[in-house]
């Protein structure tokens, strides 16, 4: 049975939950810079890219890294 009703409203606000996207993301980066995925998720979250990037890979973090990172987050 499908029940249906009609609402009628002058904005509506979609909120997506992007974690799962967003720690997938990070585990590749781990992966593909030989780090500890666990540690990378444990000290990802609420922080800059390049905050992270120069914490665990100080040595290649650069704005234009950051910014093929954040673009390959971008739909």
């Amino acid at each position: 049975m499908t029940v249906s009703k009609t609402f009628r409203t002058k904005c509506f606000i979609f909120d997506l939950d992007a974690t799962p996207l967003v720690e997938a993301h990070w585990r590749n980066f781990a992966a593909g810079h030989n780090l500890d995925t666990s540690v990378i998720l444990a000290t990802s979250h609420g922080r800059r890219t390049i905050d992270l990037i120069r914490e665990h890979v100080p040595h290649i973090a650069t704005e234009e890294l950051v910014n093929i990172y954040e673009q390959a987050l971008a739909p």
